[in-house]
């Protein structure tokens, strides 16, 4: 008798089996609809917020006008109350040697751009085999090497003992292609 009770015939199982899927759904169903209440209730608390705060901002003609345009919320939480809060956050310490690093960090970086315009304009000159076009480009020259003079002359060391080793690497190199630009074409 107990195995012919657990012998359902297959029109029974596939009912209880749709019965078993129509309440998992029926779980879903209710777990979207309570995400979805939860979120709707947030974002009218966030907009109230946001309308409690603008209209301490505003003129009072301009909140009246405010409160014409947007019709109050249908809400059950009573009004939230604005607290400003002053967060203290500790001062920035600078020391000498982190101040010195992005100093080094930032020329390195500018005559490295220098460079590389220098040699792009060099590289554009001598690979250039239009006449018309030599004066434009050697003054395009011109004025990548003046800036690359000036770069150098403003990073100038005023403690030599304090220079980094790359960034006199780098200046070393910014130097030799300006004598060779001024050996090749000014002077």
């Amino acid at each position: 008798m107990q195995q012919a009770w657990l012998q359902q015939p297959p029109l029974l199982q596939a009912s209880s089996k749709h019965r078993l899927c129509c309440l998992s759904h029926t779980a879903n169903l209710q777990e979207v609809e309570d995400t979805l209440v939860s979120f709707l209730e947030r974002g009218a608390t966030v907009e109230s917020d946001v309308l409690a705060n603008l209209k301490l901002v505003l003129p009072p003609d301009v909140m009246r006008q405010l409160d014409e345009l947007i019709p109050p919320l249908p809400s059950n939480q009573p009004p939230v109350d604005v607290v400003e809060v002053e967060l203290e956050e500790p001062p920035v310490v600078y020391t000498a040697d982190a101040v010195l690093e992005n100093q080094i960090v930032s020329e390195m970086t500018e005559i490295k751009l220098a460079v590389a315009s220098v040699k792009s304009a060099l590289e554009d000159l001598r690979g250039n085999v239009d006449l018309a076009k030599n004066n434009m480009l050697r003054l395009n020259l011109k004025e990548a090497r003046d800036i690359l003079a000036r770069r150098l002359q403003e990073t100038a060391p005023t403690n030599p003992a304090r220079v980094d080793s790359s960034l006199s690497a780098a200046m070393k190199e910014a130097k030799v292609l300006l004598e060779e630009v001024d050996a090749q074409f000014f002077r």
